[in-house]
C-alpha cells in the first residue's frame, strides 16, 4: 500500500540507528561488492558503502529522501539513487553481496503518521515483507544487515527470518532511552543454499510438527514440499526412518514418493488437499464421499498390518490424511494420502486398523460423521476391533469396514 501524502514527510536524518550500520560498513562493503541500501533516508549509509564497494544502489520510497540522498552524494561515481518502494523498482536479474536496511520500525500512528517511522501496525509488518521480497536479490553468500528495536519484537524477526529458511547472528547492540536497537546479520541458511543448488525456488516455511519441519518451493515448475528435522527436537534418526519407509511404501501409492533425499532431509511433490477433520465439516462434502473416504483409510490401514508397520499417531490423525477431491478425465475422483511417517516402524504387533477405529468412534470425530448422517457404534467397533486384534483376517476386516455406511 502506498503511503498517503501526509505520511510522506520529511527524509529520516541519521540516528543512532543509522550510525550502527554505518560502523559496520566497513567490514561488509569492502571489496568488490554490490550493495543495495534499502531506505537510504539522508544517503550516509550509502555513501559510507561507497568507500569500500563497488557499486552501491540507495532505494527509497520518499521523493524527498531521493532528492536529499542525491545531494548528499553529489559527486560520488559509484552510488545509483533511485525511488523504490521496497524492490518494485529493483531489476529482477540484479542480485547484491551486501543488502542493508534500516527500517521504519515503530507501531503506527494514525493521528501522526509518517513512512520513516512507521513499520506497519505493530512495528514489525515492514520488515516482514522485506525479508519475504529479499532472496531472490541475495547472492549465494549474500549478506543482510538489518537494524531493529525492542519495539519491533526480536522474535516477530526471528520468526520471519526462520521461515524464509535465513540464519542470523547479532553484530552489535545500543542501548538508547528507552529501547535497544538491534543490528543483525542474516545469511541464507545451509539448507536454503542446498535446495537453491538444485534449482528449487519460492522456499518459504510450510508447517512444523514436533521432529519436523515442511519448507514449500517450485522445482521445475511444481510444487514440493522439503522436510527437515526440527531444530528444537531431540528426536535421533527421524529423517532417515521416514525416508526408508516412503521407500518401502512407494509402490503402493499411499503415501508421498520421495524426489531427493539425503540422510538430512527429503522431498516430495506437493500434495493438495484437506485433512480429515476439514474434509467432514464442509458443507459441501457429501455423506457419500465420506464414506467412500474413510473406507479407503482403513484398508490403507490394512494394508500397513499386512505389511507388519505401524504408522503409530492413527488415533489422532488430524494431520496425517490428506483428501482431495479432483477430476481425472472428467471424472470426479477422491484421492486419500497419508503423511508423516516419522515414528513408523516394523512390529509383529500393528495397531493401524485398530487406533483408526478409535478415532472413529472418539465423541468429537463421532459427532461431526453424526452431523452428516453417519452413524458408527462404539460398541460394535470394540467388540470387531477386539475380534480383529485376535486374529488380523481379511474377513475380520470387512466386518469392520462393513460398519461404516
Amino acid at each position: 500500500m502506498k503511503p498517503s501524502k501526509k505520511a510522506l514527510r520529511e527524509p529520516y536524518l541519521p540516528r543512532e540507528d543509522s550510525l550502527l550500520l554505518v560502523k559496520h560498513m566497513k567490514k561488509y562493503a569492502s571489496g568488490k561488492k554490490d550493495v543495495l541500501e534499502m531506505g537510504t533516508g539522508s544517503g550516509i549509509v550509502a555513501i559510507e558503502a561507497s568507500k569500500y564497494a563497488k557499486n552501491v544502489l540507495a532505494v527509497d520510497i520518499n521523493p524527498k529522501a531521493i532528492t536529499l540522498a542525491k545531494k548528499n552524494a553529489s559527486g560520488i561515481k559509484n552510488i545509483t539513487i533511485k525511488k523504490s518502494d521496497l524492490f518494485s523498482n529493483i531489476n529482477s536479474n540484479n542480485k547484491f553481496d551486501l543488502i542493508a536496511f534500516n527500517p521504519p520500525y515503530l507501531p503506527y500512528h494514525k493521528d501522526d503518521p509518517d513512512v520513516a517511522l512507521d513499520g506497519g501496525k505493530h512495528g514489525y509488518e515492514l520488515l516482514g515483507k522485506f525479508l519475504n521480497q529479499i532472496n531472490p536479490y541475495l547472492k549465494k553468500e549474500g549478506k543482510i544487515l538489518v537494524v531493529f528495536s525492542t519495539f519491533t519484537r526480536p522474535e516477530k524477526v526471528k520468526e520471519f527470518i526462520l521461515n524464509n529458511c535465513f540464519e542470523y547472528k547479532q553484530l552489535d547492540i545500543d542501548h538508547v532511552a528507552f529501547e535497544d536497537l538491534f543490528l543483525w546479520e542474516i545469511r541464507k541458511s545451509k539448507l536454503l543454499k542446498s535446495l537453491e543448488a538444485k534449482e528449487m525456488s519460492n522456499i518459504k516455511y510450510f508447517c512444523k510438527g514436533k521432529r519436523g519441519w515442511l519448507y514449500k518451493g517450485k522445482l521445475n515448475k511444481k510444487n514440493i514440499i522439503v522436510k527437515t528435522k526440527n531444530p528444537e527436537s531431540k528426536a535421533i534418526g527421524r529423517i532417515e526412518n521416514e525416508i526408508a519407509t516412503l521407500k518401502k511404501l512407494e509402490k503402493y501409492n499411499i503415501a508421498p514418493k520421495i524426489l531427493f533425499s539425503n540422510k538430512d532431509l527429503f522431498s516430495y511433490e506437493f500434495i493438495p488437499g484437506k485433512f480429515i477433520f476439514e474434509f467432514v465439516e464442509d458443507k459441501k462434502t457429501k455423506k457419500r464421499e465420506i464414506i467412500i473416504v474413510l473406507k479407503k483409510v482403513l484398508e490403507q490401514m490394512y494394508l500397513l498390518d499386512k505389511l507388519w508397520m505401524n504408522k503409530e499417531e492413527m488415533h489422532h490423525p488430524v494431520k496425517h490424511i490428506i483428501i482431495n477431491k479432483r477430476k481425472i478425465k472428467g471424472k470426479e475422483t477422491i484421492e486419500v494420502k497419508l503423511v508423516d511417517f516419522e515414528r513408523a516402524k516394523i512390529t509383529r504387533k500393528p495397531k493401524n486398523v485398530t487406533q483408526f477405529c478409535q478415532f472413529l468412534v472418539h465423541m468429537k470425530f463421532n459427532d461431526k460423521l453424526r452431523n452428516k448422517k453417519i452413524k458408527i457404534e462404539q460398541e460394535d467397533i470394540i467388540k470387531l476391533t477386539q475380534k480383529y486384534k485376535r486374529d488380523m483376517s481379511e474377513k475380520n476386516f470387512n466386518d469392520i469396514l462393513n460398519k461404516v455406511k
